[in-house]
């Protein structure tokens, strides 16, 4: 999709800077044409302001047995710090919060009398993090790209984007990638991937966020498994992705939305099998790219693995570009609406 300049308009971008997916984002609206200003969720280090504050934390420590005192002493030193920041912010048209749950109210609060159009987008659900209803009200929209959270007042529906794309086919390795947080869900449901791989030729890229001491035994027995210490760079992910033929998205249970990994198949021509089956309801679903899995035989999986791509219409996949998801989102003319029916199906 050509990137199609956005005139003369400004934005402040907040959001978590984990995987660095947030500075891809900063870059394309950039390349768009937006004037970017950032307010990246960035946990400051704690430093207290004088000994008479560190004193009388350790009093409250010992004598109250108060370990939250701290606590609070650092999310106000943080909270400081992102209103010290929009302090220096010019007047914007736009503002974008990404995860608004890990900003405190009193700073979107402050960043809305900088922007014309406050808008939020909940990349996790509400049921994960439930404090967020309350700040709906703070914003003109309120994206949510769960559909069972489509039943709260005040919210909107979209879906996830990708930020890079490829037409055509590509000659991409024989590789199955994936990346992601250990969880012993879909852990089991990895192990039964990895093995209806196990007899066929095709590599297996399987990189994993351990975050219980167990996992470093079980994955020895796997020797496709990769555990990482540190998150690796969003790029990094991206590369790894144009170097796949398959990617395994495994879905988080708490919620039905799409992953970034559905999204980024339909942006590079990549098949996806995917644990999530309401990606079936959407207008690009093919089951000849994309396999629901629900432990099917080998032979299946090698079938569908063998199987050639079958192109997606061109204005369904740049539906889900970034340049038409901030348009969309953004209400900026000439945009295609996100299909909302999709996600409204999937609730149901």
């Amino acid at each position: 999709m050509e990137n199609k300049m956005i005139e003369s308009k400004s934005i402040i971008l907040g959001a978590p800077e984990n995987f660095s997916i947030a500075d891809k984002i900063s870059f394309k609206l950039s390349c768009l044409g937006f004037d970017v200003q950032e307010c990246m969720v960035s946990p400051q280090p704690f430093q207290y302001k004088n000994i008479g504050q560190r004193l009388y934390n350790l009093y409250r420590k010992v004598v109250f047995n108060d370990y939250e005192h701290k606590k609070q002493l650092k999310a106000e030193a943080n909270k400081q710090y992102y209103l010290d920041k929009i302090n220096t912010f010019k007047k914007a048209d736009y503002a974008l919060i990404i995860r608004p749950d890990l900003y405190p109210e009193d700073v979107l609060l402050e960043m809305r009398k900088k922007v014309d159009l406050m808008v939020a987008y909940q990349w996790d659900g509400f049921d994960r993090f439930p404090n967020v209803k309350e700040l709906v009200p703070v914003f003109d929209r309120f994206y949510v790209f769960d559909p069972a959270d489509l039943k709260y007042e005040g919210v909107l529906p979209t879906t996830n984007f990708y930020l890079e794309s490829r037409f055509g086919t590509d000659c991409s390795k024989n590789k199955v990638f994936y990346v992601g947080s250990y969880d012993e869900a879909r852990w089991e449901i990895t192990c039964e991937l990895l093995a209806s791989f196990a007899d066929i030729d095709i590599n297996k890229e399987i990189l994993l966020f351990p975050n219980k001491g167990k996992i470093r035994a079980i994955t020895e027995e796997y020797k496709e498994v990769s555990l990482l210490d540190t998150t690796i760079p969003y790029r990094e992910t991206l590369n790894k992705v144009k170097d796949s033929s398959v990617l395994l998205d495994l879905q988080n249970p708490i919620h039905k939305g799409l992953s970034f990994r559905v999204f980024e198949g339909l942006g590079f021509n990549k098949k996806v099998i995917t644990t999530n089956p309401a990606v079936e309801k959407y207008d690009f679903y093919n089951p000849n790219n994309i396999l629901i899995w629900e432990n099917q035989h080998k032979n299946e999986v090698l079938d569908f693995i063998n199987s050639p791509y079958e192109e997606v219409p061109s204005f369904i996949r740049e539906k889900y570009s970034f340049e038409n998801w901030i348009k969309y989102v953004l209400n900026i003319e000439k945009h295609t609406p996100i299909q909302t029916q999709a996600m409204q199906m999937a609730e149901a």
